[in-house]
């Protein structure tokens, strides 16, 4: 995917909520996937996502989800840290209990999976199915994290101002 797909969905849903409050643009589960991945190359501008995915879940369920859009915050706050260049060398003993940190929170991040994938069917078929284009970002070093947040702000996001 390139950055202009992303650009070209963010836009459109921008367009929906502004002409009408709801989002016509995203027409099945694999638009809100674009969506959600948009986010992570895009982390300035998540909450105009989130203000599109709240309205979106909310006008296909009839209901307000407040559990969802805790979760969905959370996820942002995750989303957009970049983790800061180390200042001084860790000794042994920091790095494992850094490690030991970063473990459990894996942990945490493969049980919301699994039950995710175990309650619905459809979670999984997604995963699977656009795995190419999360998995280099979830799976990102420091680095790389930071190379991303660069790129992204180099990139020229007048057409969000715009509209």
């Amino acid at each position: 995917m390139r950055v202009n797909q992303y650009t070209r969905v963010l836009l459109t849903m921008q367009h929906d909520i502004k002409s009408s409050g709801r989002i016509r643009s995203i027409r099945n589960s694999g638009d809100l996937w674009l969506l959600v991945i948009a986010v992570y190359h895009f982390p300035n501008y998540f909450p105009k996502v989130m203000v599109a995915v709240d309205l979106l879940v909310e006008s296909l369920s009839n209901q307000e989800e407040v559990e969802l859009r805790a979760k969905i915050e959370a996820l942002g706050i995750e989303v957009t840290k970049v983790p800061p260049k180390p200042s001084t060398n860790l000794d042994e003993l920091q790095i494992a209990a850094e490690l030991d940190k970063l473990s459990a929170k894996l942990d945490e991040v493969d049980q919301m999976i699994s039950s995710a994938m175990a309650a619905d069917p459809q979670v999984q078929s997604l995963l699977s199915s656009t795995a190419d284009v999360w998995m280099p970002v979830i799976t990102a070093n420091a680095d790389e994290r930071r190379a991303f947040t660069v790129s992204e702000n180099e990139n020229n996001h007048e057409g969000f101002h715009s509209q």
